[in-house]
């Protein structure tokens, strides 16, 4: 079990310790550690494990670079400030929405035809998060009863 206000191990090796920024940690510096530890750890698994050469011409490593700062980087300092903002579980209800992001870019950028059921799927998730973050009760109404976790 976790203790309490350290989060959850998910995509990949993570630095629970983050959550609540107890070492007051800036959210890029742990990003590029989060991403870095990746990056050494493909490095050293890919060649090893894949069977095919590995080219590292300038090309590749740009595409590399980019995709890891302008990518992954960005979306873990994102998760970084919500985790650190919210807490462990109400930003994890951020990963819901990606599929909702997903639908509406491939219909508003690819053309892509949206069936009856996926705005309803995407105002249920929607919904889902607004309720996991206490905004709104399942009444309709603000909930007011709740309070902050005490500082630690």
């Amino acid at each position: 079990r976790v203790p309490r206000g350290h989060g959850e191990l998910r995509d990949g090796v993570r630095l629970p310790a983050h959550v609540r920024r107890p070492l007051r940690l800036a959210a890029p510096a742990v990003a590029a550690v989060q991403v870095g530890v990746g990056a050494v750890a493909l490095a050293a698994t890919v060649p090893l494990v894949d069977g095919l050469p590995v080219t590292l011409d300038p090309a590749v490593v740009a595409s590399m670079l980019g995709l890891g700062v302008f990518g992954t980087g960005l979306a873990y300092v994102w998760n970084t400030n919500l985790v650190a903002g919210w807490g462990a579980a109400p930003a994890s209800t951020v990963t819901y929405l990606t599929p909702v992001v997903g639908v509406a870019l491939g219909a508003l950028l690819l053309g892509e035809r949206i069936a009856w059921n996926q705005p309803v799927g995407a105002a249920l998730v929607v919904a889902g998060v607004v309720l996991s973050r206490g905004a709104v009760t399942a009444h309709g109404r603000r909930d007011r009863t709740r309070r902050k976790a005490p500082a630690r």
